[in-house]
């Protein structure tokens, strides 16, 4: 059960380039003790650059600490087909800030880039093998030891 908590936490971290569905455009304004190194996820994990993007990307899903339960954001819902494979199914409707819809693909490739030795969330997807499309609206997270 842990391990499927570390799992979708890792999913959540990396799949956090997926952009917000589309809002009206506001200008965003924010205040810190220093500036942040970067807006691309993958190349940092600091405090203050997760604060600002936990408010501009939108992940898989998220861990409730006050139900101690995953809850659906962008995925929404999963099921562990094998000790090795997760399957999530990926809301619809969902756009990027340039108006182009969220597919199965980006998640893939989100999720890959996470994987890449120079991410800076690596170390959350260390368990994960390789991820696959399933179709346009699903895909796979393969293990690379049994998920109890």
């Amino acid at each position: 059960m842990a391990f499927k908590r570390s799992l979708l936490a890792a999913a959540v971290l990396s799949l956090a380039t997926i952009v917000s569905p589309l809002v009206a455009a506001k200008p965003f304004k924010w205040a810190g003790s220093s500036d942040i190194q970067t807006m691309d996820i993958h190349s940092q994990n600091s405090a203050l650059g997760n604060g600002i993007h936990a408010a501009v990307y939108e992940s898989l899903v998220m861990f409730n600490s006050r139900t101690l339960k995953v809850e659906p954001l962008l995925a929404t819902s999963w099921q562990q087909v094998s000790p090795t494979q997760l399957r999530l199914k990926l809301r619809q409707g969902v756009k990027f800030s340039d108006g182009s819809a969220m597919t199965a693909d980006d998640v893939v490739y989100s999720l890959q880039r996470a994987m890449s030795k120079t991410s800076t969330y690596a170390i959350y997807t260390q368990g994960m093998d390789r991820i696959a499309k399933v179709d346009g609206e699903t895909i796979d997270i393969f293990l690379k030891n049994p998920n109890p």
